[in-house]
């Protein structure tokens, strides 16, 4: 910075145009010496200070339409890839490629095989068919095929983000973290790279740029529900139930065809004890849409909290006899059956332990839950051995905090044998840290022998 007496008669041709001359101060304290940075700007927008900063180039896009077919899948815009694939110039392989991912971001698995029928392994599909591969759950394929297209092109931005994908599916979040972030920098309009970020951190335990990151997505592309929905889905979590339905009703309101925030809608107002809405708006959702099982069980849900238990069993018990049910469906439909059957006066205590039992056995994440509410049932009807069982199926669970509440459990029944198995198997999750200290302590108030 330059100070001049007469800053009036300074030559102003020539100057350099980065320095600033001021007049001199003229008070009795002289002024703090300001420091002055040469900054520049990164694509889209964002400032970088020059100096001895190293700055990553943006990942490649491919070049001409088959770029903006990019973009368009970045933007969640599945149908503006595809309306760009209907020119008849553009190559036969590259249309199809982009059609088989348009295809899977909309979740239509047979639609992106029949794409790529008979030419998976040729080169031009490796991206799609490395997508195509995680969709089935073939992690290992597709994992080889990106790195089959990395090969070609290492600094291509689909390849990265197909690398990103291929490692969040590898458990390797970090190494996914950094890919997307390079994504999103080169390309600050791919919502959906902000979106799997925000999916990324929120499972981290940041919800803060969880959020953050899920409102800009949404900003990016209004028709992108995905981050809409995550938000919604974190306010109910966090009991801000009242934003939550003011989201997904916006959401509703602008895509009213759409599924996932109606589902989410009634199962805030269930959550809060909205049971007239709520039988309001699943009746009409169950006629549309109740080959979905959420909607299905969310409708029994509504039906027997309205005092309508009869309905309610009728739309479950159909709902068990599908083959095509997923075991947490099927879990969740047991369970609201025998929660129905303890509702009733009399209780039907004895059907209620079959279907809990019946549903704990079919194993996976709700083992857990559903053992200690059989557990339950079992002590209030008298039946000791069917309560010991259901603590043997909880020691098979992985989750620590249904392991310690099946130990205290049976340590208040006084199932000594089998409160020290569970005891020690929740010791065993927890190694090095406080809580085997206090498990210890658990295990000492534990008769010996």
């Amino acid at each position: 910075m330059t100070e001049e007496a007469n800053p009036q008669s300074a030559p102003k041709i020539g100057r350099p145009r980065s320095e600033i001359r001021l007049t001199p101060y003229a008070g009795p304290v002289p002024p703090a010496p300001v420091d002055l940075h040469r900054a520049h700007a990164l694509h889209g927008g964002e400032l970088v200070w020059s100096d001895g900063v190293h700055v990553e180039p943006p990942l490649l896009l491919p070049p001409g339409v088959a770029g903006e077919a990019e973009l368009c899948l970045g933007r969640a815009d599945q149908r503006g890839a595809r309306e760009l694939m209907d020119d008849p110039t553009i190559p036969a392989d590259l249309a199809r490629a982009v059609r088989a991912r348009a295809c899977l971001m909309s979740g239509d698995i047979a639609a992106a095989k029949a794409e790529l029928a008979g030419d998976r392994d040729a080169a031009p599909f490796a991206l799609a068919d490395a997508a195509l591969s995680l969709a089935e759950g073939d992690v290992k394929r597709a994992a080889r095929r990106v790195a089959d297209a990395l090969f070609v092109k290492p600094e291509g931005l689909a390849e990265r983000y197909l690398f990103s994908l291929v490692k969040v599916a590898e458990g390797d979040m970090q190494e996914a973290m950094v890919a997307l972030t390079d994504v999103a920098r080169s390309a600050p309009g791919h919502a959906v790279a902000r979106y799997q970020l925000g999916q990324i951190l929120l499972a981290s335990g940041d919800p803060a740029r969880a959020g953050t990151l899920f409102e800009m997505a949404w900003q990016l592309q209004p028709g992108f529900i995905a981050p809409a929905l995550a938000l919604a889905e974190m306010l109910a979590n966090s009991r801000q139930y009242g934003e939550a339905l003011g989201l997904v009703g916006g959401i509703t309101e602008t895509m009213p065809e759409a599924l996932p925030p109606r589902i989410l809608q009634l199962r805030i107002l269930l959550e809060v004890g909205e049971k007239e809405t709520a039988l309001s708006l699943s009746a009409p959702l169950f006629q549309q849409a109740g080959q979905d099982p959420e909607v299905a069980l969310l409708h029994a849900e509504a039906l027997a909290e309205n005092d309508q238990p009869a309905q309610a069993r009728t739309v479950l018990d159909e709902l068990i006899l599908r083959l095509d049910l997923d075991q947490t469906s099927a879990q969740r439909a047991r369970r609201q059956l025998a929660r129905i059957a303890l509702a009733e006066q009399p209780p039907r205590s004895s059907d209620a332990a079959r279907l809990l039992k019946d549903a704990a056995q079919l194993g996976g994440p709700l083992v857990g839950e559903l053992a200690i509410e059989l557990f339950h049932v079992s002590i209030a009807v008298g039946r000791r051995a069917d309560a010991e069982e259901a603590l043997e199926l909880v020691l098979d669970d992985g989750d620590v905090g249904s392991i310690i509440s099946a130990a205290i459990l049976a340590r208040s029944h006084a199932m000594w044998t089998h409160a020290r198995d569970l005891g020690e198997q929740a010791k065993s999750h927890v190694r090095g840290t406080p809580a085997e200290g206090q498990l210890d302590g658990f295990l000492a108030t534990l008769p010996s022998g």
